[in-house]
């Protein structure tokens, strides 16, 4: 039993031999999650300034008057429950795909511009103007999953 075990660890080759590993994700990767913090800040702002012009008072949420501000409030709202995730698969994919990732990341992170642009017209609807973005949030969401499978040895 011994020397089976002994056997299948002198045979077995680390995954992501094709690839390399970069223990630091690339200077173009880290610069999309710097214009990610800008996206988000600039959104903030946004809903700061919206609660001003509408009066619309902390903790308060959304108006019932002021559909404006609900959409306002709503693009920021949405962008922040989904970058946790987009965040976390965004590194993941630099790591090894750093180039393809960043491409990536520039594509989700322009269409949350969009997309909130779209929202503050106040037409809940104009908001898929975005919609482009899932082409960057599902690329790295897949190249995560590349990732792990390669790590697994799967592929």
């Amino acid at each position: 039993m011994e020397k089976q075990l002994s056997d299948v660890t002198q045979q077995w080759q680390p995954p992501l031999e094709a690839h390399s590993v970069n223990s630091k994700p690339s200077t173009e990767a880290r610069g999309k999650n710097e214009a990610s913090w800008i996206m988000l800040s600039y959104l903030g702002v946004k809903v700061g300034a919206a609660r001003k012009k509408y009066d619309v008072k902390y903790p308060t949420m959304y108006s019932d008057k002021e559909q404006v501000f609900n959409c306002i409030q709503r693009a920021h709202q949405n962008t922040l429950e989904v970058y946790p995730q987009w965040l976390v698969f965004q590194t993941i994919a630099a790591l090894v795909y750093p180039l393809t990732a960043s491409i990536l990341g520039a594509i989700w992170v322009s269409s949350r511009f969009s997309y909130a642009w779209g929202y503050y017209t106040g037409d809940p609807a104009k908001r898929m103007n975005g919609a482009y973005g899932y082409i960057g949030y599902l690329g790295v969401i897949i190249l995560s999953i590349s990732i792990a499978l390669q790590l697994l040895g799967v592929f």
